[in-house]
Order: C-alpha cells, then sequence, then structure tokens
C-alpha cells in the first residue's frame, strides 16, 4: 500500500512523484498511479476546488480522502457526468464534496465496477447516484449528505447489496423518490438518517414514495410531500408528508408500485413498531416541491437538518446491536434515555452546571442539596436532565411520578468530574 499525495497550491504533475514533499497538482494524476498497485491511497492536503471529472480507475481500488479537518471540493461544470468512473469495485471517497455534476459522484463502467463506500462525504448533483449489480460486496454510504436537483437521490438496481446509515438523503425535484429500489430486493437498508424529498406532482397528479422499495427502513426521519415508506421491514420511524391525497399517506402496503395516481388506493397500513408521524422539528430545514414546476431547495450550506430540543424524534428511537454508537457529527448517541431517531443525536445545551450558580436547580429549602454543593472541588460540576414536571429531589432529575417501588435511591450526580 502507498500513499500519494495532491495539493493545489504546490502540487505539479510533471515534476512531482506524489510524496508529500512534492505532491502532485492533480487528483487524476496521483489516482492514474495508485490504480497501479493495491490498496494504495490518494489523500489531498488542503480544501482547494479540483475542477475535475472521470477521474478512472481500472485494475485496483483505490481510496481517495481529505487530510485531517479538510474538505476539499471536487466539481464538474455541469456538463461532466461524473466526478469518478470505475471499472473495478471497492473504491472508498472520504470526506470530499462533490458539486455541479450532471449525473453522480461515482460511476461504474461495468457490473465490476458498481460497488463503493463513501463517509463524510457532501454532495450535489443533478441526476441519481445509481447502486447496481457488481459481483460480491456491497456499496455503503455513511455519515454523509446527498442532495439530486433533478433525479431520484439514489437508485438500487439489479439486487446490489446497499446500505446507508447516518445519512441525510434529500431529491428536489417533485416526483422523485429519496431512494428508489425494486421489491423484491431484500439488500436494502436505510439506518438513521434524514431524507427529505417532494414526491408529490400536482401536475401528473401523483404521489410518489419517498422511501420505495426497500428491504428495511429504521431510525429515520422521512420528510416532505408524497408517500413516506414503502418498506419490507419498517420500524422507529418519524413520518411528515402531505400530498394532494385526502389523506396523509405517511407508509404503505410493501409494493412494487413506486407511485399511486390521486384516484388509485395505496395500500394504507397501519404503523409498526416505534412508527409515528408528526413534525420533526429541524433547526433550519427547507421547503419541498409541492407543484410540478415548484421543486425543493434544500441546501445544505445553509440548512440544518439536526434537532431542536422540543424534535419527537429525541429519545424515540432503537439501538441496533451492530451500531458504533455516533451519529453523522461524530456526537455520541445516547445522549438522554435512548438513541435519537434520524441522521443527528440532540446535543443538550449546558449539561454541565454549578448548583449554586444556575437558576434552573434551585429547589426548596427543606432540600439539602445546597450543603451537597459544598463537596464540590473546583474542576468538577453537577449533570443535570431534563424537568419531567415531576415534585422533585432534584429540580433537574428525572424519573417516575410516584418513588413508590423505586429499585434504587433517587439522587443527583455528586462530585463528578465534568471531564
Amino acid at each position: 500500500m502507498a500513499v500519494y499525495y495532491v495539493r493545489k497550491s504546490t502540487g505539479n504533475d510533471s515534476s512531482g512523484d506524489g510524496s508529500y514533499a512534492t505532491p502532485y497538482l492533480t487528483v487524476e494524476k496521483a489516482a492514474q498511479i495508485a490504480d497501479n498497485g493495491a490498496g494504495n491511497i490518494v489523500e489531498i492536503l488542503d480544501s482547494g476546488i479540483y475542477e475535475e471529472t472521470d477521474i478512472a480507475t481500472a485494475d485496483n481500488a483505490i481510496t481517495v480522502r481529505a487530510t485531517g479537518t479538510h474538505s476539499p471540493t471536487l466539481a464538474g461544470d455541469m456538463s461532466d457526468h461524473y466526478a469518478f468512473k470505475a471499472g473495478v469495485s471497492g473504491n472508498f471517497y472520504e470526506g470530499l464534496n462533490f458539486v455541479n455534476y450532471v449525473t453522480s459522484p461515482h460511476y461504474g463502467t461495468s457490473n465490476a465496477g458498481k460497488y463503493f463506500k463513501m463517509d463524510g462525504c457532501v454532495a450535489h448533483y443533478t441526476g441519481t447516484q445509481n447502486v447496481a449489480s457488481a459481483v460480491g460486496g456491497m456499496t455503503e454510504i455513511h455519515n454523509s449528505k446527498l442532495v439530486s436537483h433533478g433525479s431520484h437521490t439514489i437508485t438500487v438496481t439489479h439486487n446490489q447489496y446497499f446500505l446507508v446509515t447516518n445519512s441525510v438523503l434529500a431529491a428536489n425535484d417533485v416526483g422523485r423518490a429519496v431512494i428508489m429500489s425494486a421489491k423484491g430486493n431484500f439488500r436494502t437498508t436505510a439506518s438513521f438518517c434524514t431524507c427529505i424529498g417532494s414526491g408529490y406532482d400536482a401536475t401528473a397528479e401523483r404521489s410518489y414514495i419517498l422511501m420505495a422499495g426497500l428491504a428495511k427502513v429504521k431510525n429515520c426521519i422521512i420528510s416532505g410531500t408524497g408517500i413516506g415508506i414503502n418498506a419490507n421491514v419498517s420500524e422507529y420511524n418519524l413520518v411528515h408528508v402531505t400530498s394532494g391525497e385526502s389523506t396523509a399517506l405517511p407508509w404503505v402496503t410493501y409494493t412494487a408500485n413506486n407511485h399511486y395516481n390521486d384516484s388509485a388506493d395505496p395500500g394504507l397500513r397501519t404503523a409498526s413498531l416505534g412508527e409515528f408521524t408528526g413534525d420533526p422539528l429541524f433547526v433550519s430545514g427547507s421547503h419541498t416541491g409541492v407543484e410540478g414546476t415548484s421543486n425543493g431547495n434544500v441546501h445544505f450550506a445553509s440548512q440544518d437538518f439536526s434537532l431542536q430540543r422540543r424534535s419527537p424524534a429525541i429519545d424515540a428511537g432503537a439501538r441496533d446491536g451492530w451500531w458504533d454508537g455516533y451519529d453523522i457529527i461524530d456526537t455520541e448517541r445516547n445522549q438522554w434515555c435512548t438513541w435519537d431517531i434520524g441522521a443527528y443525536e440532540h446535543i443538550p445545551v449546558d449539561n454541565w452546571t454549578d448548583y449554586e450558580t444556575h437558576e434552573k436547580l434551585n429547589v426548596n429549602s427543606d432540600l439539602v442539596l445546597n450543603s451537597v454543593s459544598n463537596v464540590l472541588k473546583h474542576d468538577q460540576k453537577f449533570h443535570k436532565c431534563y424537568n419531567p414536571g415531576q415534585a422533585c429531589f432534584s429540580s433537574a432529575a428525572r424519573g417516575p411520578i410516584s418513588l413508590r417501588g423505586r429499585p434504587t435511591a433517587y439522587k443527583v450526580d455528586v462530585g463528578r468530574n465534568k471531564n
């Protein structure tokens, strides 16, 4: 395995050798050299804009990644279809931005080049990111933000294995799905994702399904217009959709259909385990398209799809045993009781406090917490929780309305080091 470096300011494709001291100028040059060996890495050393397209890998899968906190951008000119064209599967893209590509960031030139992995990336494109057939392997997208401005965000075909987690996915074009899969594709799973789509097309009088034909949708927020979820297994999801239909359609019976006309019966089902409807209360969201010519405006640079503190998605998810326990921005899950639904775990504000100086911790003088606070050392604080609205021993303590039958003593953290 070798690492080949790229830097916009000092790189040179002619005199450089890809070392840290004398990097290449373009990602394409570094990828061309890296393609000669197995497991090679292209590492970008800055946050520059690289106007490159159709970067080819033909013989070996490579990793293309940003260094540290840098956030480099691969940019097309709206006539370029792809950033990468792979003739071999297994490419890994990490920490990259993709903008102005007509179709998508990755394209497999043959079945052997279809599957790839993406982590920590942000992509704006016009077409759909295809996930198609390959011999072995699985396409994975983690901790990323993808938005299509002219098609489905992701299209899964040929019964390909596909897993997307901890990601924000959006389809701005009216009458499109966020993930379009084929019924019977029991290999497509979305977990802990936030999905925004404009599925209702008033001109065509159709409601498209935003999560169409998946094997499993779990712990996801689905928001926008159209129909919410069509999946074989659907659990612990928060759905907030509207359409031109007389009744909102958050979920339908598992079906091969990907849309319904206004007059068709979509087979509305009841909520499955842990599923419910409601406004997810994003910090700042976007409008979705509602007419044939009015598209959505999801744009990640100006919108924040994390959760407000009263969001119903907070503490409403279910832990997956294989999960590493972190969200899209590397926040540890389980900030309160259990995991939140969607890509973001809500971070409580001002979680540590000096007892004497915080007004929310004032209690009745009959309680003895003031004396307890005297044992705090200079680098220690109290840890607060949301007030459940009960008569309390601490105004920040959680618990049942009555202490009767409680298996453990009621207490606050005393002398706990905030670090």
